[in-house]
């Protein structure tokens, strides 16, 4: 909710983009993998409550509940210099014509190709630590694994269609995870 007030006083295209939970212009790929990303968080929330709060299944100490929110903090404060730097943020993969889609290569996108995706890091494994459930930590790792396939398949489409993209993959070598991948 704060995002979407903050993005409709400084960036009311991208706020009005980021409501299109599909478009017609969307990659056939993407509306199967966005239906996953939209699922697997749900699961993930329940099973966490089912292992935190009703079965404890596992035990996480309380130094990790604060690390979580160490990790939680960082990503929300990482989404909002990605929010400020990207106008194209869209939450399905397509090529922003209507918007006159370009590449961003400042701010985070210096450092990563998908600084947003980059974030969900911190932002599953820490909220996983924070509500108390190892169980969230493991399904954490499962969407990321969909969130990794959606970051191959979509540099291959921006690769594919828009302007400057392979130059800057080479100017940005890493997708994710600086140093590593």
């Amino acid at each position: 909710m704060g995002t979407t007030a903050w993005l409709t006083v400084n960036n009311p295209g991208l706020a009005q983009e980021r409501t299109k939970l599909s478009s017609r212009d969307q990659k056939g790929w993407d509306k199967t993998l966005f239906l996953i990303m939209l699922i697997l968080p749900l699961i993930w929330l329940i099973v966490m409550a089912l292992d935190a709060c009703r079965f404890h299944w596992t035990y996480v100490p309380f130094w990790l509940h604060l690390i979580g929110l160490l990790l939680l903090s960082a990503s929300y404060a990482i989404l909002a210099l990605v929010f400020r730097e990207n106008s194209f943020l869209s939450p399905v993969v397509r090529l922003q014509t209507d918007r006159k889609q370009h590449v961003i290569s400042t701010g985070p996108y210096a450092i990563v190709r998908h600084p947003m995706y980059s974030a969900l890091i911190p932002f599953f494994i820490g909220t996983s630590f924070l509500l108390g459930s190892w169980v969230g930590v493991i399904l954490s790792f499962l969407y990321l694994l969909v969130l990794a396939r959606r970051a191959i398949l979509e540099e291959q489409t921006l690769n594919n269609e828009l302007e400057g993209y392979s130059e800057y993959m080479v100017k940005v070598r890493f997708r994710m995870i600086p140093g590593i991948w």
